[in-house]
């Protein structure tokens, strides 16, 4: 039987059945696919806690995905609002003790910081970039929402984009970027395209 948005028993199953953390933050992905957040993000919670670091990071990563960017409201979800944890302090709390790991951590720190009004904390973990779509993307997102002089935000973009059309953070990030340059439309196309 294939999963389908609201179903989650397969998911539940599978979870019982995987040997290792990789396999499981294949099935935290999965269940983030059907619209099964919540229990993606009870998963993700527990592999914070796996012995393989790698691991643990792209977990922290999740948490803060699935969890929202706000905290669920006290009196209707009493026990999510206990486990929320706010993204930026928990993917910093990570980062801090990632080590050789913090590769895993550094675009969805860097994100995270675009998306809630703070371009100016990402600019150090760019001076770290790397060279993949999602980078350029990110960096395009920078230099188009604090008008830095010298970020070639267009090439950024068209490079970015020619490379990975179809990646949804590059789009979303892309969307950003052409969005706080005043090309809303472009913008807006490229994060639904995300979506």
């Amino acid at each position: 039987r294939y999963a389908t948005v609201g179903d989650p028993r397969p998911w539940e199953d599978l979870v019982t059945l995987v040997e290792s953390d990789a396999e499981r933050i294949a099935v935290i992905h999965g269940l983030e696919e059907i619209g099964e957040r919540r229990l993606g993000w009870q998963l993700a919670t527990a592999l914070t806690q796996s012995e393989d670091p790698d691991t643990r990071m792209r977990a922290f990563v999740q948490v803060a995905r699935l969890q929202g960017p706000s905290a669920p409201d006290v009196k209707a979800d009493p026990e999510g609002n206990r486990a929320w944890r706010d993204p930026i302090k928990l993917l910093q709390f990570a980062y801090k003790q990632a080590g050789e790991h913090k590769g895993v951590l550094r675009l969805p720190l860097i994100e995270t910081f675009l998306r809630t009004g703070r371009p100016m904390d990402a600019d150090e973990l760019l001076d770290d970039r790397g060279d993949t779509p999602a980078d350029r993307a990110a960096e395009a997102e920078f230099g188009a929402v604090t008008g830095v002089f010298g970020v070639d935000v267009l090439g950024l973009i068209e490079s970015a984009l020619a490379e990975a059309p179809w990646d949804p953070q590059v789009r979303a990030s892309v969307g950003r970027a052409q969005a706080a340059l005043g090309r809303r439309r472009q913008g807006v196309r490229n994060v639904l395209l995300a979506a």
